[in-house]
């Protein structure tokens, strides 16, 4: 945030601000982080032939300002169609990303590799100056632009129907739900990398590398060039331009949410990532279902989910009026579960009362039965199908 949102009737708008570090792996090799724990002069590691497909590793940083617009599109005694987006432009303060479709390889011993074949790229736009690590590039400050938009439609059965249209922005009240479903696509867009931006690419290359034990780098231009000349005898051909792409983290998302008995609700989602190509964010899977109770200053909710299809996790958040403070984990926090992540958010929301309109002024026809009471609405038999 901060981020704000007004109702008009059919129309609702919103504004919205936010900012974030993501960062995402996919297929990583079983065995690259236990060279990067044990080291390469790890004996039980050493002559097997490592044959690896389709890595990729992404991470960047950016904030975004978004606008949104929702429209009741259908409405029919007490059933109705939202249907809404949020286009966000995006300023991205660094980016990263590396891709191999193909790498065939041998460590021989503690100072000798054998790459029979790499097929890869990397691209970077980092706030440092690639001669010199030790230098910070901020002008421009962000290295990257780009547009992210988010899509969805909302089904709710209603509570209540509508006896009479609001005239007054105040006047318009809440409209309880038995459930609702909503899809949505988020995060469709990429951010483009003009400034300060390198793209190597290694094609069909292959190289015995004896004695790497003793190379070393002290800036990263260092570091592509000997990459370039080890691999292509030329410190240069590896270089491959000055813009980069990187996606931003799409994902399908499907909600819904049941009014089980007064207070005491249950949500259920389900979000999947889409990846466009290797050096897209990928934002991770879930499975969730979330009871929950809800009333107008307090709220307690225990998310029971399962990440990435595999990992399970029971969260826990509770809100204090306009405050909340939650965690996706509480397992970790109460040192029941492994120590492999932790996490804690937290919120702050006001909200304006609906259907609750101040008097403005005294008079005959400003008393207690007009305006500064909510209007009444029926409420229609359940039994009947529309």
């Amino acid at each position: 945030g901060p981020s704000a949102m007004v109702q008009l009737g059919k129309h609702a708008f919103g504004l919205s601000t936010s900012a974030q570090v993501f960062s995402s792996g996919n297929r990583i090799p079983y065995e690259m982080p236990l060279f990067g724990y044990y080291g390469m002069d790890e004996s039980s590691l050493q002559n097997i032939n490592y044959i690896d497909y389709d890595i990729d590793a992404s991470a960047a940083a950016w904030m975004n300002a978004g606008l949104s617009y929702a429209y009741v599109a259908y409405e029919r005694f007490d059933q109705k169609i939202t249907v809404g987006a949020t286009i966000k432009y995006v300023w991205s303060y660094a980016g990263i990303y590396m891709e191999s479709s193909n790498a065939n390889y041998i460590v021989l011993n503690d100072s000798t590799i054998n790459i029979k074949n790499l097929n890869g790229s990397a691209g970077y736009a980092l706030p440092v100056d690639y001669a010199d690590s030790d230098q910070i590039v901020d002008e421009p400050l962000f290295k990257g632009r780009g547009f992210g938009f988010d899509l969805g439609v909302v089904y709710v059965k209603k509570k209540t129907v509508d006896s009479e249209r609001w005239n007054r922005l105040c006047s318009q009240e809440f409209d309880d739900y038995v459930y609702r479903i909503g899809v949505s696509i988020l995060d469709l867009g990429s951010m483009n990398y003009k400034n300060n931006a390198e793209l190597h690419d290694y094609e069909n290359v292959a190289v015995y590398w004896q004695n790497y034990d003793t190379t070393s780098f002290t800036n990263i231009d260092q570091l592509t060039s000997d990459l370039s000349n080890l691999f292509y005898g030329d410190p240069n051909a590896s270089y491959a331009g000055n813009k980069i792409i990187i996606g931003l983290p799409t994902a399908v998302s499907v909600k819904a949410d049941y009014n089980i008995y007064k207070n005491f609700y249950a949500a259920g989602y389900w979000i999947h990532p889409i990846r466009f190509n290797s050096h897209t964010l990928r934002r991770p899977s879930q499975i969730a279902i979330v009871p929950r109770y809800e009333s107008k200053y307090f709220e307690v909710n225990l998310p029971i989910s399962v990440y990435e299809y595999k990992y399970p996790r029971v969260g826990l958040s509770a809100r204090f009026w306009f405050f909340t403070i939650g965690t996706e984990r509480l397992g970790t926090w109460l040192g029941i579960s492994n120590l492999n992540g932790l996490d804690i958010y937290a919120s702050i929301k006001f909200g304006f009362g609906k259907g609750d309109c101040r008097i403005r002024f005294k008079s005959a026809c400003n008393d207690d039965n007009s305006l500064n009471k909510k209007k009444k609405r029926n409420n229609f038999n359940k039994n009947i199908v529309f």
